[in-house]
């Protein structure tokens, strides 16, 4: 008998089971196996037991077989509550009487083994915790988006989290248009010296009325701008010191990816996945920004062995986390910090590991210091007002790299001379700078999930699929501007409609309300509150706010002709349409245009009054309008789905029955978006089709010839 171990990844497997050798078998549950069905909520009140379905019966089949097999099952699914979520169904699934839970943040073999050894039981607070999440999100879905839509009359979605985080962006979007710029002035004088050119700003701090951030007086600038002889005042010179960042975490990790290596989110989180997969890293999903203590003497080794034992601390440097952080396992790290460069792996993993080695190695090596001078400086002359007036100069010089001698970008400040108290210096020149205030800047993908991070709206392992969400859907779209053409968000007016019909009518679109849900979801895991007491007000307050749902200034509502109910904006495969909310009972539709119903196109009109039988069940055909034009249906349908192309008001029947050679029914000639092509009547039970050939379907032998067309 051996022992089954259960990961989430294939790509984990062959590793592990080069760590535990002989006596284990490991297998992958390959993520989700199991969830709540992807076309209703699975969920209802009043005791919202979820409904679960298997969505890989594969996999699930192949651990059954495994399982009984085994003496006992150890889940080592990933170290974070969808992991503990994963190896609750695992039990489920495969009904697991022998099994014991264990968890590794590093796979390595000493992680492994020693996981083994501390097995535990499933923590059903974990599980509880991720269930209330996963129902939270589907109440808020499945509930409001179908109002929401028919609000709008077009597709759109509500989200738990995705909604604060479209309004992010909407209300930044927001103050952009409102914001109105001041022209403002400063003045600068320049000096020359042996060690550069230096300048100092004129202290327009004594003009500025009460209440006013802006000199705005260009006469008065312009008086001081003719100053050039200054007296020094005063010189002082002070050590200060830049400590290092901290490892990284998730959502570091995400914002660095972004905007150094030009990653998206998403992607970020596939590399760090594949890292952690092969080996190179700590588990990267992770709110803590402190390292174990056996990782910081690792870093030390590294530097001690690499020549640099100047740059180890007296003490380990520790960060606090921010509010809401789980803290559940250390920063992400290196698993082997001799591992200076990542191998076997692709090309972007490599350079995502480069930042989180020496992220991590920064971290725990001492801060650089610099020496930071000060100048005042006040003008020999005085102004029209009759004032001298005073400037200050700021420089700094390092004086020890620390940890920025791992290559951090360190943008030096002007060096200022070495002056005496007193002395009289003369500006090269002294100039009226004209500035204009600029509104707030657009999110990037990276400060979008820095804001939702400080807002504690999501966690971690959900920064990343807000960003697809919010932009697969259509929701923001990408703005570039800037003279290095930075990329920013920007929401569409599909996006902004959103926002106007939840915002200030919706608990879960104001921002605090998702930090409130944070909270209650952390009560569930340490077992301080129950999912029911928590699921039940989300449902509740949801059952309150959808009778009062606005409808958004500029959106028109459009009635269905036919039954009254309202229409809404779809996409199909030909492009935009309308089609009644009453569908299926109701298959009234109209096309696009520019935003609204358009005119249905007339109705067609056989040539004469003729009937046609469908060669299939012998009922009448009807000319009908269909997407690409009219043609002649079997009034049977559905229980007939025959049809055939119109040809000037008469039925364009082949003047031969062919068979379907998989099912005998006849075949029929249709106008595919890339020509004529024959397919079974039988559809969709039969998917037998064939291209044209001079008007017989290629391949199969004419039946016996009937004639189609019966007068009346």
């Amino acid at each position: 008998m051996t022992a089954l171990v259960i990961v989430e990844s294939p790509n984990k497997v062959k590793k592990i089971q080069k760590y535990l050798g002989n006596g284990y078998v490991v297998a992958a549950s390959v993520g989700h196996f199991r969830d709540l069905p992807q076309k209703e909520m699975g969920v209802a009140p009043p005791r919202f037991i979820p409904k679960y379905v298997i969505t890989n019966k594969r996999v699930v089949s192949n651990l059954q077989q495994k399982a009984k097999n085994a003496e006992m099952v150890y889940l080592a699914t990933d170290p974070d509550r969808e992991g503990e979520a994963i190896a609750y169904h695992l039990r489920e699934a495969l009904r697991l009487k022998n099994y014991r839970r264990i968890a590794f943040h590093e796979i390595t073999e000493k992680a492994v083994k020693a996981s083994l050894a501390e097995a535990g039981d499933i923590d059903m607070g974990l599980v509880a915790a991720q269930e209330g999440r996963r129902v939270m999100d589907r109440l808020v879905g499945y509930r409001v988006s179908g109002p929401l839509s028919d609000r709008l009359q077009q597709r759109a979605s509500a989200g738990r989290v995705q909604t604060p985080a479209l309004r992010l962006v909407a209300d930044r979007e927001n103050e952009i248009r409102a914001f109105v710029p001041t022209d403002y002035f400063e003045v600068v004088a320049t000096f020359d010296a042996e060690t550069g050119r230096w300048e100092a700003k004129w202290d327009s701090k004594p003009y500025l009325k009460a209440g006013q951030d802006y000199f705005q007086d260009e006469a008065f600038a312009n008086s001081v701008a003719t100053l050039r002889e200054f007296t020094v005042q005063d010189i002082s010179t002070k050590p200060v010191t830049r400590k290092p960042p901290p490892p990284f975490i998730s959502s570091t990790l995400i914002q660095a990816a972004s905007s150094q290596l030009k990653i998206k989110p998403k992607k970020a989180m596939q590399l760090a996945q594949e890292l952690f997969e092969a080996a190179l890293i700590t588990y990267h999903r992770t709110d803590t920004p402190n390292l174990s203590d056996e990782a910081v003497g690792m870093v030390w080794d590294w530097l001690r062995q690499n020549g640099k034992d100047n740059y180890i601390p007296p003490a380990a440097n520790k960060w606090k986390a921010k509010g809401g952080a789980q803290e559940a396992h250390e920063a992400i790290r290196p698993t082997d910090f001799s591992n200076r460069e990542a191998n076997n792996v692709s090309s972007d993993a490599a350079r995502l590991y480069d930042l989180i080695w020496r992220r991590a190695v920064a971290s725990q090596m001492k801060p650089a210091c610099f020496d930071e001078t000060s100048i005042h400086l006040r003008s020999t002359q005085t102004t029209n007002d009759g004032r001298q007036q005073d400037f200050h100069a700021k420089g700094r010089v390092m004086t020890f790299n620390g940890w920025m001698a791992l290559g951090a970008d360190n943008k030096q400040s002007q060096q200022l001379p070495s002056l005496s108290s007193g002395a009289v210096i003369t500006s090269s020149d002294t100039v009226v700078k004209a500035k204009r205030t600029q509104p707030p800047k657009r999110y990037t993908e990276a400060t979008l999930v820095k804001k939702l991070e400080d807002s504690e709206i999501g966690r971690p392992s959900t920064y990343a699929s807000i960003m697809e969400t919010l932009t697969s859907r259509h929701y923001v779209r990408e703005h570039k501007e800037g003279k290095g053409k930075q990329v920013y968000l920007a929401p569409t007016p599909l996006g902004e409609k959103i926002i106007a019909a939840l915002a200030g009518g919706f608990s879960f679109a104001d921002y605090e309300f998702t930090r409130q849900v944070e909270a209650h979801l952390d009560k569930i895991a340490a077992g301080e509150e129950r999912y029911i007491d928590v699921v039940t007000r989300i449902n509740d307050t949801l059952d309150n706010e959808l009778g009062k749902m606005p409808t958004p200034e500029g959106v028109e509502q459009h009635e269905c002709p036919e039954c009254g109910k309202p229409l809404r904006l779809r996409n199909g495969k030909r492009g935009a349409f309308w089609g009644c909310t009453g569908y299926p009972d109701c298959k009234y539709t109209a096309p696009d245009d520019g935003g609204k119903p358009g005119q249905r196109a007339p109705e067609p009109k056989p040539a004469s009054d003729k009937t046609y039988d469908c060669p299939v069940c012998s009922k009448p055909l009807r000319l009908r309008n269909g997407q690409r034009g009219a043609f002649w249906g079997c009034t049977g349908y559905p229980d007939c789905n025959y049809l055939v192309d119109d040809n000037q008001g008469v039925p364009a029947l082949p003047d031969k029955i062919y068979p379907c050679p998989e099912c005998s029914k006849p075949m029929r000639r249709i106008n595919g978006r890339k020509g004529p092509f024959w397919s079974c009547s039988g559809y969709p039970a039969c998917r037998h089709a064939v291209n044209d050939l001079n008007g017989a379907p290629e391949g199969i032998v004419a039946a016996q010839v009937k004639n189609q067309q019966k007068t009346a």
